[in-house]
């Protein structure tokens, strides 16, 4: 065969109800099977079925500027108006209590208490050792809404090798009710 020749097809016409129905019946199955795999399944799509991530959570001390005796005093502090407790000025540690492994908590109401080891009753108890109170004290913390809250959050996937830290997706902080508070 030569460069300069062309090649034409031959079409043949088979006039035969039951061939002509199913060659159009397998033909349409095949398209809605492309169709389902490419629009529902998105078997285009190359899927990751473990990706890892990673939350890190901190809050920062509020700030302690010039705390005065009538500071530690606020009106949160005060049950009514004659009783007025005394506010601790807690760190950011304290301050973030783990609760849950998806929240976070600010607390604002510290209940302490220290309990010793009662040892004479440790040997005669075979499930462990009691405790007795000592002291038990309850407080408030000193300006918990001013303390900055950071969320640094990032995902890796091994086998797209996709990688996306916080500064690179977007996210929403969310109250209990599930209403955005900050995106």
């Amino acid at each position: 065969m030569s460069f300069f020749h062309y090649v034409t097809y031959k079409y043949i016409i088979i006039k035969d109800k039951k061939l002509g129905i199913a060659y159009y019946v397998l033909a349409s199955l095949i398209l809605f099977y492309t169709i389902v795999q490419i629009f529902i399944n998105k078997a285009y799509m190359q899927f990751d079925h473990s990706p890892r991530g990673n939350i890190r959570l901190l809050v920062n001390t509020p700030p302690s500027v010039n705390i005065n005796a009538d500071q530690l005093v606020s009106p949160y502090c005060c049950l009514n108006d004659t009783t007025c407790e005394q506010c601790r000025f807690l760190d950011g540690l304290s301050l973030n209590w783990p609760v849950e492994s998806k929240a976070v908590t600010i607390s604002t109401f510290v209940k302490e208490r220290y309990e010793k080891q009662n040892l004479k009753d440790r040997l005669t108890v075979k499930n462990g050792a009691t405790f007795k109170v000592v002291r038990e004290s309850d407080y408030y913390s000193l300006n918990p809404e001013e303390s900055l809250i950071k969320v640094e959050h990032s995902i890796m996937s091994s086998s797209t090798k996709l990688s996306a830290s916080h500064r690179m997706m977007t996210g929403g902080l969310y109250d209990v009710e599930g209403n955005i508070i900050k995106m």
